[in-house]
């Protein structure tokens, strides 16, 4: 079976294996929130999100008031997510204009990629951004051993990434690294008691993550099961 024909049956089912619903909850748009203000860039800025899925992540930032376009190798979402307003283009990152956005968001998307295409997805994400623009991506720790574990749940993982390796690939492509971090987490849990232990929980993973940091590196290191990076495109006269 070539890669095309099971890659092809994988994604078939993809969003119902994934539960996607095409919609946002609160808690969701809350982390959304978080993770743009980590960009800096705020509307009516103008977005690519490459790998859109289902079109929930995008048709939230229409909401809010940015101009939002959409990239996808699949195309069942596409005639739906153009009548709500996107601007939805092929799969080849070729078809899009230079320096035309302002951030590019690519959430647990580069897992899916071998090193070489990874670099080259970061070379052409600095060509449609403009000087300045934004790169925001998520994707699974490979820093940690939880994220060893996310990235083995899905057969259309192909490399494991920490923040370290991705902002090397960064670099190499011509993108600064602005920061990288536990990906945004809700400290709510839904009900009573989830609401007690929930926080409870999350401060007992923080303080693990600052001793095991510690001993092994005298610092402080990202453990969370998935990393959230900030890049900005370098100015020409950098390169």
């Amino acid at each position: 079976m070539d890669e095309e024909t099971w890659l092809d049956d994988v994604y078939r089912d993809y969003d119902s294996w994934k539960g996607w619903s095409g919609g946002t909850s609160a808690q969701e748009r809350r982390l959304i929130d978080i993770e743009l203000a980590r960009t800096g860039v705020s509307p009516p800025a103008r977005v690519l999100e490459i790998g859109f899925g289902s079109g929930a992540f995008l048709l939230y930032l229409q909401s809010l008031g940015f101009e939002c376009w959409g990239i996808e190798r699949r195309d069942e979402h596409d005639a739906e997510l153009e009548r709500l307003g996107l601007t939805i283009r092929s799969g080849e990152m070729s078809d899009l204009p230079s320096e035309h956005f302002d951030l590019v968001c690519a959430m647990d998307v580069f897992e899916h990629l071998e090193k070489p295409d990874i670099i080259a997805m970061l070379r052409k994400v600095r060509t449609v951004l403009k000087p300045g623009g934004r790169l925001l991506a998520r994707f699974p720790n490979g820093a940690s051993p939880f994220g060893a574990m996310n990235q083995s749940a899905d057969l259309t993982h192909l490399t494991l990434l920490s923040i370290t390796s991705f902002s090397q690939a960064c670099r190499i492509a011509g993108l600064d690294v602005v920061g990288g971090w536990n990906s945004a987490v809700s400290w709510r849990g839904e009900g009573l008691l989830r609401s007690i232990v929930k926080p409870i929980t999350l401060a007992g993973r923080r303080l693990v993550e600052i001793a095991l940091g510690g001993l092994f590196y005298g610092e402080r290191r990202a453990l969370d099961m998935n990393v959230t990076v900030c890049a900005e495109r370098c100015y020409d006269d950098k390169l």
